[in-house]
């Protein structure tokens, strides 16, 4: 539901966008090709290698974070779990278009922007779009935002009372004891995220972008990918031949 609403409001936002700043989809587009016609041309601002170093990671996405490779457990057979890759995957490409059109709209409308992750809150401040799209599209970004926090949070408390703690400190750890460490590593997991996000907000660059960081996050995941694939399709597959 969280999804239908959030994509739903989003693609609302981008047709006003067009409509109510250029006249329509055709309006962007012959704007776009009128005004910023480098960024249409091959990788636009990225050559081919930082292209190619930025989509990899988001390619293995869903198998090398593990608050998303725990959603494999979730679904009750397998149809439901290839409905389930199939919304992924079907969610994820229209929520692009929809990202790539509202940054074309960003750069077009608000060419004087200092940092390019501002976009979205100036263009919402617009008149051309209205209060009640621009409040149901910050309720489900925030809604998001924090779901996301919450499974990485989780995740991560959860690895380091369950791998960490039990797996290699101490193996008759109670369940009781992992609990009780999983919840004191939550506030201090938080605080540490918190501390990050404000040093990187007072950045400018490339490097520091939203999508760059999560890209690289993801890039340090992917030497999880092989010992997933492995586990799941090599038969004589071993825990020493995945580390």
């Amino acid at each position: 539901l969280q999804a239908i609403i959030m994509l739903a409001a989003s693609i609302a936002a981008v047709c006003f966008l067009a409509y109510g700043g250029f006249g329509g989809f055709g309006g962007l587009v012959r704007q776009m090709n009128e005004k910023i016609p480098q960024l249409l041309a091959g990788a636009g601002l990225f050559k081919f290698n930082l292209f190619f170093g930025l989509a990899l990671p988001w390619l293995f996405f869903s198998v090398s974070n593990p608050q998303v490779t725990q959603r494999l457990f979730i679904p009750k057979s397998v149809r439901s779990f290839k409905q389930m890759i199939g919304g992924f995957l079907v969610f994820g490409f229209i929520y692009t278009i929809v990202s790539v059109m509202w940054g074309f709209g960003a750069r077009l409308l608000i060419p004087g922007l200092d940092k390019a992750d501002k976009a979205t809150p100036a263009l919402l401040a617009l008149p051309i779009i209205p209060k009640l799209i621009v409040i149901v599209v910050m309720i489900g970004i925030l809604a998001a935002a924090i779901s996301t926090i919450d499974s990485i949070l989780l995740t991560l408390s959860s690895m380091c009372a369950r791998d960490v703690y039990k797996g290699g400190i101490n193996p008759s750890a109670s369940e009781e004891m992992e609990l009780r460490l999983a919840k004191t590593a939550i506030p201090i997991l938080a605080v540490i995220f918190f501390i990050f996000a404000y040093w990187a907000a007072g950045k400018t660059g490339l490097a520091f972008m939203i999508a760059p960081l999560s890209s690289a996050a993801s890039a340090g995941l992917l030497m999880a990918v092989p010992a997933i694939i492995g586990a799941f399709f090599w038969k004589r597959a071993t825990a020493a031949g995945a580390l």
